[in-house]
């Protein structure tokens, strides 16, 4: 397996990790429009899912193909969009923060979803509990702990 380490610089980029065999994934990303995503499931579950963002626009696309055990995405300003549908494994821990601006959070469509904080400093905040349909109940467990400090937080 791999571990993907490395800094996307300024401007646009489109990163589509679906199907490869990663271990961890840790990366910095500079001002711009920039997209990730896990298009079909990885060979095995990553350990670790790291993004630090700068300004602009993140958005992470079907992170349950990933199926990370740690989640961590940041970013300092602009709009974040985190989907966690997809072919979870296992359970998952997955935190937002967005200092500046709006995060969305979009519910996994198979695996529970547990919000263990959502919180937001200065703005609005929305939370809406949208079951993805009958669920086994040994499915995959995600908990979210989602913040921002002036803007908009949602999860749907």
């Amino acid at each position: 397996p791999i571990d993907l380490v490395g800094t996307i610089g300024l401007g646009s980029s489109r990163l589509d990790l679906g199907g490869l065999w990663l271990r961890r994934v840790d990366l910095e990303a500079g001002t711009g429009e920039h997209t990730i995503e896990f298009d079909e499931p990885l060979r095995s579950p990553l350990e670790s899912f790291r993004v630090d963002k700068s300004v602009g626009e993140l958005d992470v696309r079907s992170l349950g193909n990933a199926s990370p055990l740690e989640t961590r995405i940041t970013q300092t300003v602009g709009e974040l969009t985190v989907d966690l549908s997809g072919a979870w494994a296992n359970d998952g821990r997955v935190s937002v923060g967005n200092r500046i601006g709006e995060a969305t959070v979009l519910s996994p469509d198979r695996a529970h979803l547990t919000v263990e904080r959502a919180s937001v400093g200065v703005g609005e905040r929305l939370v809406r509990s949208s079951a993805p349909g009958e669920l086994p109940e040994d499915a995959p467990t995600v908990t979210l702990v989602i913040s921002g400090q002036v803007g908009e937080i949602t999860v749907r």
